[in-house]
């Protein structure tokens, strides 16, 4: 039964994106990375991480309202910040593995790139937040990311 969905899904893709059968190696290497390439390109999977970026934004945004009235930093601010960087940390890592060189490579490669700018910005955040260097500077840094 996993063998006819692997070659269900290796029809869709080459139909979908006009591939060889050497695209699964090109991945990585990994043939039986099936169940997570379909959780990765699925439109449920993008509909969560969707729903989550903009529920960082929205925290972003409320951040930086409560520090403008009140001038102090929101309280769990490390804390949730620490939770949605873990979470997109692990996104980002789900589709490594998932599309592996294609990563880089595939017509999204672009914004698969600016991706990772963004979520390695998110990490000196917290780095500099946990180090309790300059308060300002890592909430200047939560702009340039909703940005």
């Amino acid at each position: 039964a996993t063998s006819h969905w692997r070659q269900q899904l290796r029809k869709q893709q080459r139909k979908s994106r006009g591939t060889s059968e050497t695209r699964i190696m090109d991945r990585g290497g990994n043939q039986d990375d099936g169940i997570i390439f379909r959780l990765v390109h699925s439109r449920y999977y993008e509909a969560v991480c969707l729903s989550l970026l903009l529920v960082n934004a929205v925290w972003i945004g409320v951040q930086v309202q409560y520090h403008a009235t009140s001038h102090t930093e929101i309280p769990l601010k490390f804390e949730i910040d620490l939770l949605f960087g873990i979470v997109f940390m692990l996104e980002l890592l789900l589709r490594v593995y998932a599309d592996g060189r294609q990563l880089c490579t595939s017509d999204d490669a672009v914004w698969n790139v600016f991706d990772i700018i963004v979520v390695m910005m998110m990490w000196v955040e917290l780095v500099i937040a946990a180090a309790s260097v300059d308060a300002s500077s890592s909430s200047s840094m939560s702009v340039v990311r909703v940005i």
